[in-house]
């Protein structure tokens, strides 16, 4: 098969791996392609690692990180850094959009966690924190 067949097949495959309807559309030489919408915001990122990951059963939790205000006083959340989700028994995910980046904190709070043998990847993607969650989970 072609490199478009394998492409198209291998997207088709992540679709029904992780229950995401895909979008056809005919591809090139006849091939139907499938075509996934990107997100292009960090939170619509996480939103869609969290519901692709939940789908194979993996424990994820969002971590709020910093300081809020709460009826007149301040709630201290986790530590400046600290990585948007953490997969239950695997390590943790940054979620960035094409873009970003690391800003110091986030950067510290990765490189102490690596010190003490903590997995953290950052992801810009469901098909990308999949990927890294299976890699995690094979290599355990």
């Amino acid at each position: 098969r072609g490199c478009t067949d394998v492409f198209a097949a291998y997207l088709v495959d992540l679709c029904a791996y992780c229950g995401v309807p895909p979008r056809n559309m005919d591809g090139h030489n006849g091939v139907t392609m499938t075509v996934l919408r990107k997100p292009r915001l960090e939170g619509a990122i996480q939103r869609e690692i969290v519901d692709a990951l939940e789908r194979l059963g993996f424990l994820v939790i969002r971590l709020q990180s910093g300081l809020v205000r709460f009826r007149g006083s301040f709630i201290h959340l986790a530590p400046k850094g600290t990585p948007d989700l953490m997969v239950v028994g695997f390590g943790f995910l940054e979620c960035k959009t094409a873009r970003g980046k690391l800003n110091a904190d986030q950067v510290a709070w990765h490189k102490r966690a690596a010190e003490l043998g903590e997995r953290v990847a950052v992801v810009r993607s469901g098909r990308q924190a999949i990927e890294t969650v299976l890699m995690w989970r094979r290599d355990k």
